[in-house]
């Protein structure tokens, strides 16, 4: 919402020195706020186009919870081996 303020949801987490892998090995039941990027701003940059012809993946998790499970999680495997970073779309995630 327009109240949010990044910089002090930031400054906590930067403090801790934690990386990504820290904050999920914590056990945090969701995903921070100030991780999540608002679909309107994902839009708008993809929509730019890029002078490097790099494509980050993009892993489609519609249907994850029955059909393409397996599917999705071998794009995730795949994702995480080759590049070490992937984009999701299609999940609704709870943010704090």
């Amino acid at each position: 919402g327009s109240n949010y303020d990044q910089a002090k949801e930031v400054k906590p987490f930067d403090e801790t020195k934690a990386g990504v892998k820290e904050l999920g090995d914590s056990g945090v039941p969701k995903i921070p706020r100030l991780f999540i990027r608002p679909s309107e701003k994902v839009q708008k940059s993809s929509s730019k186009s890029s002078n490097f012809g790099l494509q980050v993946p993009t892993i489609d998790f519609e249907g994850f919870g029955s059909s393409r499970r397996i599917e999705v999680v071998n794009e995730i495997r795949k994702a995480s081996e080759n590049w070490g970073f992937f984009q999701v779309v299609n999940r609704s995630w709870d943010s704090c």
